[in-house]
């Protein structure tokens, strides 16, 4: 038999007509069918169920009506039961949504936990009924783009360490240094600046691409750590030497740091 929901009272079950259902009023009346009394939902009929258990036994139950239709709410999403995955135990299958008010753990900011995205949770991704999000927005975003960084910073390493003689995997750590510094103050300058010069001095006499890249790199790892003048020097060098549509994306970078620093310098 299922247990009461968390948010709310205890259920009380109870012998009583169909019709008598709230928000199901095209049920046909019947007499001594089990109900679910619990809001917001009402009362939620039970109807029979039945599972095969390992050893070939059936087992049958009474179980929520998937059909049963509550009233919505102002601003609520239907709710598919049937989609739903929940411990009958433990949870109230969710008839409908409506607009959760929460506030971010980490930014402290209130956001609202949407009708919309709740179904798109508990329906889609099939998320535990007990998960909801800490976090705003912005600050989900900004984790995932976090962990991201971080795992290609272990990418990075990884390769490193089976080439380590092979410039483009110095770059790929000198680079994923600098985006993780710039997005979260972590990561060491000091190994990013290695890295990209180890770069340059392997491609020392070649004209490659990733030679003008180990200048940015170098640039970008010196304005972070607050050497402008150093900084500087990189950055006009490659912004004077790179071309193309390859390079194109950090020019535009390069030359948003110089210009913000002209007035200084």
């Amino acid at each position: 038999m299922p247990h009461r929901h968390d948010a709310g009272p205890k259920p009380k079950k109870q012998k009583r007509r169909a019709s008598a259902a709230k928000g199901n009023p095209s049920a046909k009346p019947q007499r001594n069918v089990d109900f679910v009394v619990h809001p917001p939902f009402g009362a939620i009929p039970l109807v029979e169920a039945s599972v095969v258990q390992p050893d070939g036994t059936v087992h049958t139950f009474k179980d929520y009506d998937p059909n049963y239709a509550p009233p919505l709410p102002k601003g609520a999403v239907r709710g598919n039961v049937r989609a739903q995955e929940f411990c009958r135990m433990c949870h109230m299958p969710r008839y409908f949504f409506v607009d959760m008010p929460r506030r971010c753990v980490e930014c402290t900011t209130p956001f609202v936990f949407s009708a919309a995205e709740q179904k798109h949770w508990y329906e889609v991704l099939k998320f535990h009924f007990d998960s909801v999000p800490v976090r705003c927005v912005a600050c989900r975003r900004k984790r995932r783009s976090e962990l991201s960084l971080q795992q290609e910073l272990r990418d990075a390493k990884a390769l490193l360490k089976k080439q380590p003689d092979e410039p483009s995997a110095q770059l790929a750590v000198a680079r994923a240094l600098v985006r993780l510094r710039q997005r979260t103050a972590q990561g060491s300058l000091a190994e990013a600046l290695a890295a990209a010069r180890r770069a340059r001095r392997l491609l020392k006499g070649h004209p490659a691409t990733e030679l003008l890249e180990s200048d940015f790199w170098e640039a970008s790892a010196q304005a972070l750590a607050g050497r402008a003048a150093a900084a500087r020097l990189f950055f006009e060098r490659f912004v004077e030497q790179a071309r193309g549509r390859q390079h194109a994306a950090l020019i535009s970078e390069a030359k948003r740091w110089l210009e913000s620093t002209s007035s200084v310098a």
